[in-house]
């Protein structure tokens, strides 16, 4: 069987090999839309993975398909990926000193069809940003692919104080529930299953 990663995030990536999966890459060309007022977060970022994966099995054939997305929400406002690096400044001094939710939904297809869709959430609290913080941040960081234009494996690290939940949740592939998954569908032995 493939396993195909619906996903050309190199966090992504990383994160599945250390699964020890072999997998190839699609990534999706869904146009993701803007979340409408009033909706709740949760389904919003489920729907967002749905459609990725139905837009590659739109053009392609996957035994196991697995579509991600991954969100920042704080205070009933969504961060997606920042359109440039003005934006990127206002996100994260919005940010600043306060906590966050970073949502990661995983929508799994099997055999062409929608398996399985689940969201898992971390909350995040980031110190007290300067203007300097901010300023070397977007000088030395990749933050344009980035939901919140932070990432907590890299230089995000530094602006975090607490984390509740899970680490690979908040860079982009919440591991236990992949992991989970695979159990649950394959037995004990799921590696043997795939090429």
């Amino acid at each position: 069987m493939k396993f195909v990663l619906g996903s050309s995030s190199p966090r992504r990536s990383e994160l599945l090999t250390f699964l020890g999966v072999p997998f190839i890459i699609e990534a999706s060309q869904y146009d993701e839309r803007a979340i409408r007022e009033s909706e709740d977060v949760l389904e919003y970022s489920k729907e967002l993975s749905i459609k990725k994966g139905e837009e590659i099995l739109s053009r392609k054939k996957a035994d196991i398909l697995l579509c991600s997305d991954t969100i920042v929400e704080i205070s009933g406002h969504v961060l997606g990926k920042p359109k440039d690096k003005n934006n990127a400044r206002e996100m994260l001094k919005r940010l600043s000193g306060t906590e966050h939710q970073v949502i990661t939904s995983i929508a799994f297809f099997k055999n062409q069809s929608l398996d399985h869709v689940i969201a898992e959430v971390s909350k995040v609290t980031f110190r007290d940003l300067s203007d300097h913080d901010i300023a070397s941040y977007l000088e030395n960081a990749r933050y344009l692919d980035k939901a919140g234009a932070y990432g907590i494996q890299e230089h995000g690290q530094a602006f975090a104080t607490k984390l509740d939940g899970n680490f690979s949740n908040v860079v982009g592939l919440p591991l236990n529930r992949v992991l989970s998954y695979l159990e649950k569908t394959f037995g004990p032995d799921w590696r043997s299953k795939f090429e």
